[in-house]
């Protein structure tokens, strides 16, 4: 139970968890299943292709840093309650698989493609805009507390999104941020603030069903032709200080609405 695994292919059953802090290293070609008990954590670093099959809980840590990691169902669920770290590698996905991360998540190499799986995050997400730059796909954010969205390139850093959700607790840039995508979604018991950062919105479309908030010595800069919409049961929130006001602004373009 303790240690690194280095094996193909391996499957667990009822009598097959690792809980003491052992890690399986997927090193070749093969498959990890699991539907009723779990890894502790688990490594992908092979120049060959690992299958995820089934449903894989993990109650510790994930990392992929090479090869391919392959999520070719609906049924393919990678679930981590520590933090994933995606430095390395392809994620290359069939059917809407799901990653499920309970913890902080950090893309900061691993390509996605233009077809990437449906993400869960409940934690911090960063993510490098050089490597993650996805053109399908919702990316929701679910954790209950207060977290941030950090970047790593660019000045002030990108992240990018194709469609992003906040479903509930409250999301706020680390750093001075630029979010680009298709839209944002704030679902009703979800919020996303400035926190005294200024953020570039690259989306195209803001749907405000729960709260955004631009605080004091914020800004927020929309891209030409976005539209923030606001209906009954949301609240759009633009609150300054003296000396430090909240700003909503545009960059270039014709404009932007607010309805």
């Amino acid at each position: 139970k303790d240690g690194a695994y280095n094996t193909a292919t391996f499957t667990t059953n009822a009598n097959g968890t690792f809980l003491n802090g052992g890690t399986l290293v997927m090193s070749g070609t093969g498959t990890v299943q699991s539907s009723t008990t779990s890894f502790r954590n688990m490594e992908v670093s092979t120049s060959g292709t690992v299958f995820i099959i089934g449903t894989v809980p993990l109650l510790g840590t994930f990392t992929l840093t090479s090869g391919t990691l392959a999520m070719n169902s609906a049924a393919s669920v990678l679930r981590v309650q520590g933090l994933s770290r995606f430095l390395g590698g392809t994620i290359t996905t069939a059917g809407n698989p799901t990653l499920d991360l309970d913890g902080d998540a950090q893309f900061l190499g691993t390509s996605v493609g233009t077809n990437p799986p449906l993400i869960r995050c409940a934690g911090n997400w960063t993510a490098d805009a050089l490597t993650v730059q996805p053109t399908s796909g919702t990316v929701f954010l679910d954790g209950a507390g207060t977290t941030t969205i950090n970047g790593v390139s660019g000045s002030p850093p990108d992240v990018k999104f194709w469609n992003v959700e906040v479903l509930n607790g409250t999301r706020q840039p680390g750093s001075n941020l630029t979010i680009t995508g298709s839209g944002m979604t704030i679902q009703p018991g979800g919020s996303f603030v400035t926190g005294g950062r200024n953020v570039v919105g690259g989306c195209k479309q803001f749907n405000v069903l729960g709260r955004m908030g631009v605080g004091a010595g914020s800004r927020l800069s929309l891209d030409d032709l976005s539209l923030i919409n606001v209906p009954a049961g949301g609240t759009l929130s633009i609150v300054g200080a003296p000396g430090s006001p909240a700003t909503i602004t545009e960059v270039g373009g014709p404009g932007y609405r607010v309805q």
